[in-house]
Parts: structure tokens; C-alpha cells; sequence
């Protein structure tokens, strides 16, 4: 039966929810799901939503092409914190605009090429803990580990030059770890505009064997391309790439070294037990302090579990709370089970915007935590838990530092 718009109306509760622990999840949302797994919420803005918790309707959200992000990119008044969200390129497009960039962007990141730099990507990995392992701890394992390892990544399939990248990876630092004074994330965002821009000038140039060379070769020759499209594309590529490593990485190591150590320790002699260890953590570790996904807009009225939506309202996708759906994950979805056979988790999102770069996010942690184990298997982190700072002015539980000692 249909739940009348004005009966929800009356009952919203104040979203985000706030969480009493970095490692807790908040009750609030198994509390609202209990209820219905469509809630009304009302926003820090004083905007209303509807706050989609169930795994079913999440997904529905996500994949059902009614729920738009292009139009909810253009409502900045429906934002859930202060800072602007980032709509440019493919996050705030629909399609037939989103499935030319994706087109275009998606060749670089298919299973097959990714799978084709695995060697590069250890050598990188392997590099960075060699070097960290220098330092007495404890040492900072976002420094020397976390921050640079997606730049680098990102740098060698972007093309960057090896005399920039260090330049590359300051801005990109800045822009990520989006600090409290948002005028140094905003001049952040700014120098990668202006050096990816000055970038593709040199590439049109001088074209390589890379990601942007592809694209400007789309733009030159079969006109699928603006400079603009290629500038914001390759600062999403950048932003995407960090935010699954040094935001979700970091907490797995950090899960796994404080509350499994047994389990870190089954996988130094079982490494094939990383990829299903990581799929679990990715299915249980928030990527964001709200709990949300990007929001989106109903383009007409629609029903999702029984709830009126009517066009013109946000729904915000909780892909944290439908990934503790108990009608999917059993009766206790918030206990770690690294042997589930089944996880069809939406870490990565769903549908159109499925996460472009999810193989290649997948085989950065995959050896990044295989090596981590082979260079530091008595790793730990050097301070309690709750002493571990977020970094302030942006949604996602990006963390200011994590010393580690071995």
C-alpha cells in the first residue's frame, strides 16, 4: 500500500545522523529502515529529501533512470554539507551525455588493461613501503603510503610528466584532503584545472601511448570531446581515485590490524584471501560521514516501497545502510564475514555511474594490503583509534594522518 507523502512529511528526522565512534556505524538507520526503507529527512540546509535505506530501493534508485543526478547537480540548495559538491563531467551527468564520457573514459579502465598493469602498479607499491620502511616509527601511513600511491597510479595512465608529478601530487593532496580553509581546496581544484588544461596542450603536441592522448585523439578526430569534457574528466579520474584509497583503504588496514588481528595474520600465509577480505570491507566500511550517496531527483512520480516520491524530490541512496540490509546480509549485517559467498554489495555504486575505476581501486588494495603484509606483518597503528582525526569541511571520513609502528 502506497504511504501518503503528507504522513511522511510530518515525521522527518534531522539527517546526517551523527556517529558516536569513527568505527560505529549510526543506529539511525537500521532504527529508520526498521520503519520503512524509505524515510523523510530533513537536510542541515533545512531542505527536505527522502533517504533511501533498503538494499532493493537503493539499487533501484541508482539504476532506475528516473532518479537523475543532472538535475539534482543543478539544485545546489539540496546539498548535504557546506562545500559544493563536485558535479562536473560524469557524477552530475545523465545519460546520453554521460554514456559518451563513459564511453570514451571506460576504455582505459577495463578489466583487461588494468589487469596489464598490475606489474607497474606493484613496482609502485612495492617502492613506497621500501622507502616508508626507512623511517623509525611511527610514521604516517597516509605520507608515505595512502596519498601518493593513487597519484602515482593515476599519473602514469593520465600521462603525466615524471618532472611534474610532484608538483601533481601537491595539488592533488590540497584539493583532496579538502581543509578547513576551503580557499586552499578551491585553489587546489584550480592548479589541477590549469595544468591538466596546459597538459593536453602538450599532448596534442607531442601524443603518447595514455589515457589523455585517447582523448584528445575522441576530441580531434571524431569530435566526441571538448577541452573542457577532457579537463574535468581527468580531475574526476584524479578526485575518484584518491578518495578510494585514502579514504576506504586506510580504514581497512585500520579495522583489520585493531579489532582482526587474527585475521591479518591468516592472510600473511593465505593471500588468497585478500580479494574476498577486501569485497567484506568494502561492503562494511563507510565511505562518507552522511552515509549517502549522491542525491537524485525524481523526474516523475514513482512509488519506491510503497512511499510516494513526487517529481522535483531528492532521493539520497544510503549505500552503507543497504549494505547492512539484514534481508540480504542475515540478522547481524554489521559482523565481518570474510568467508560470504555471496556479497553483492554497492561500494562502488550501481547502474550508470557504477564506479568507472572499480578493477582498477580493487587491485590497488588487493596489493597494496598483499604487500603491506609482506613488508610490515606485525603493522599496527600507533595511537588508539578514537585519537585518529577527520578532516574537516568535506563528506568523506578522509583521515588528517594514521601513525603506524611495525
Amino acid at each position: 500500500m502506497m504511504v501518503e507523502k503528507m504522513d511522511q512529511h510530518q515525521g522527518a528526522i534531522s539527517f546526517p545522523f551523527p556517529a558516536r565512534s569513527h568505527l560505529e556505524f549510526p543506529p539511525q538507520f537500521a532504527e529508520a529502515h526498521a520503519k520503512c526503507p524509505v524515510s523523510r529527512v530533513k537536510l542541515p540546509h533545512g531542505q527536505e529529501a527522502w533517504l533511501a535505506t533498503g538494499h532493493d530501493v537503493v539499487r533501484k534508485v541508482l539504476v532506475d533512470p528516473n532518479f537523475s543526478r543532472a538535475l539534482a547537480a543543478e539544485h545546489e540548495n539540496r546539498r548535504l554539507t557546506p562545500a559544493a559538491i563536485l558535479n562536473s563531467s560524469l557524477i552530475g551527468l545523465d545519460p546520453p551525455d554521460h554514456t559518451r564520457l563513459r564511453t570514451l573514459a571506460s576504455r582505459a579502465f577495463t578489466a583487461r588493461r588494468v589487469e596489464r598493469l598490475r606489474p607497474h602498479i606493484v613496482a609502485i607499491i612495492d617502492d613506497l613501503l621500501t622507502a616508508m620502511g626507512k623511517h623509525e616509527g611511527p610514521v604516517d601511513l597516509l605520507e608515505h603510503f595512502m596519498r601518493p600511491l593513487p597519484a602515482l597510479v593515476i599519473s602514469e595512465m593520465m600521462g603525466v610528466p615524471e618532472q611534474d608529478i610532484e608538483r601533481f601530487l601537491e595539488w592533488s593532496a590540497e584539493a583532496i584532503a579538502g581543509p578547513s580553509n576551503p580557499e586552499a581546496a578551491a585553489a587546489g581544484y584550480q592548479s589541477l584545472i590549469e595544468f591538466f588544461g596546459k597538459l593536453i596542450e602538450d599532448k596534442r603536441r607531442a601524443p603518447g601511448d595514455d589515457l589523455l592522448s585517447a582523448l584528445i585523439a575522441a576530441h580531434d578526430e571524431q569530435d566526441k570531446l571538448s577541452d573542457d569534457e577532457m579537463v574535468a574528466l581527468s580531475v574526476l579520474l584524479l578526485v575518484a581515485g584518491h578518495e578510494a584509497i585514502t579514504t576506504v583503504f586506510s580504514w581497512f588496514v585500520i579495522i583489520l590490524t585493531t579489532q582482526y588481528p587474527e585475521h591479518w595474520k591468516h592472510l600473511q600465509s593465505h593471500p588468497e584471501d585478500i580479494a574476498p577480505t577486501v569485497e567484506e570491507l568494502l561492503r562494511v566500511v563507510p565511505r562518507t560521514k552522511i552515509g549517502g550517496g549522491f542525491p537524485r531527483i525524481a523526474r516523475e512520480d514513482t512509488e519506491l516501497a510503497g512511499v510516494r516520491i513526487k517529481a522535483g524530490e531528492a532521493v539520497i541512496p544510503a549505500m552503507d545502510a543497504a549494505n547492512r540490509d539484514p534481508v540480504v546480509y542475515g540478522e547481524d549485517p554489521e559482523r565481518l564475514d570474510f568467508n560470504r559467498s555471496e556479497n553483492p554489495h554497492l561500494g562502488f555504486g550501481a547502474g550508470v555511474h557504477f564506479c568507472i575505476g572499480a578493477p582498477l581501486a580493487r587491485l590497488q588494495m588487493q596489493e597494496g594490503m598483499r604487500l603491506l603484509l609482506k613488508h610490515f606483518p606485525t603493522l599496527r597503528v600507533a595511537v588508539p583509534v578514537e585519537e585518529l582525526k577527520l578532516t574537516p569541511e568535506t563528506a568523506m571520513r578522509i583521515l588528517l594522518s594514521v601513525p603506524v609502528t611495525w
